[in-house]
């Protein structure tokens, strides 16, 4: 039993390292080699908050911005990261980082939300690969 329990922890602890690497360097190459552009919010959505286990609603809820912005000509509406808050109003103007090789892929400059939910998560990750491989090798 107890090398089942190791092997979770192990596995998901590696998980939510990787998950959080891959978001934090994402976000880091947009910021660095990314184009600036002005985005207009155009809805905030209101989405009842999903339990990580499925499509059982918990309660709460999380408020989506939906921004619309120009590159080349072309128009670009995009949902962005959800809060407990909404952080922005409809109408309201902000500048954000997208990323040329994909123009939907951007973030909004000073929303420091992605960088906050994977160093949790990171952290979590690694308290729990830790656990796992000292109990591994006890």
């Amino acid at each position: 039993m107890q090398m089942g329990l190791e092997l979770f922890l192990l596995l998901f602890g590696g998980v939510l390292v990787l998950s959080a690497i891959r978001v934090l360097v994402r976000n880091i190459s947009i910021k660095k080699n990314g184009e600036y552009a002005d985005a207009v919010v155009v809805e905030t959505i209101r989405e009842r908050m999903r339990s990580a286990g499925g499509p059982k609603p918990v309660s709460g809820f999380t408020y989506v911005p939906v921004l619309k912005y120009h590159v080349d000509g072309r128009m670009y509406k995009v949902k962005f990261e959800g809060r407990a808050k909404p952080k922005y109003e409809d109408g309201e103007t902000v500048k954000i980082i997208y990323n040329k090789k994909d123009v939907k892929d951007a973030v909004i400059v000073g929303d420091n939300v992605a960088y906050i939910v994977s160093t949790v998560f990171g952290l979590v990750g690694v308290v729990m690969l830790g656990i796992g491989l000292y109990m591994y090798w006890i």
